[in-house]
């Protein structure tokens, strides 16, 4: 695990969208029980780099709100797969993420920027969901710029199989599958052990 995860006096911050509300448990809380660092978590469904999720907030105010209520170590930051859906382009999504990093950066915490998950629901322009191809590139080039690491869900992923495998339910609630989210168990584990050794 990475040293951050390991420290009790750490503290980590994940502010997100529906990707990380999907649960009980949330891949969050399956990071929780692999790290003795605390990790607080803000997600509202909806959410944008630059749109309001369900809470309302506007994302970026809410995001430097928590940052001050938390005073995290470490922020992971996942927000673009709804950018498309509210008709940012790749380039937008990147530029708004650098205010993301910066503010982190600015209260002390350091940054890390999700790679959009690999979905398929339509909004497809090369079957990888929502553009993913020109937003992964956009976001790449904006972390190589600005000295970030990134975290991307393909390195445990196949887009191919992700809506079978991830987004039918197999545990407590049994919501509906919807192509997009990983209800399944096993994929919030997978996501969540990728997550801890690359950590700090």
């Amino acid at each position: 695990m990475g040293s951050i995860c390991a420290s009790f006096a750490a503290t980590i911050f994940v502010f997100s969208n529906s990707m990380c509300w999907v649960g009980p448990p949330t891949w969050v809380a399956l990071l929780q029980a692999q790290c003795a660092a605390t990790i607080f978590s803000n997600c509202a469904p909806g959410r944008g780099t630059a749109t309001p999720g369900w809470d309302g907030y506007p994302p970026l105010e809410r995001f430097e709100t928590k940052l001050l209520e938390f005073t995290p170590d470490v922020t992971i930051i996942d927000l673009v797969t709804n950018d498309h859906a509210a008709g940012l382009t790749p380039e937008q999504s990147a530029s708004n993420l650098a205010q993301y990093v910066e503010a982190s950066r600015a209260a002390g915490a350091e940054p890390l920027l999700m790679l959009p998950w690999p979905i398929n629901d339509g909004f497809s322009t090369d079957n990888r969901g929502f553009g993913i191809g020109a937003t992964r590139g956009a976001i790449q080039a904006l972390a190589a710029g600005m000295g970030v690491r990134t975290l991307d869900p393909l390195e445990v992923f196949d887009y191919r199989t992700f809506r079978v495998q991830c987004t039918d339910p197999d545990g407590p609630g049994g919501s509906a599958p919807d192509g997009v989210h990983p209800h399944a168990l096993a994929c919030r584990q997978a996501i969540a052990d990728y997550i801890a050794p690359r950590l700090p």
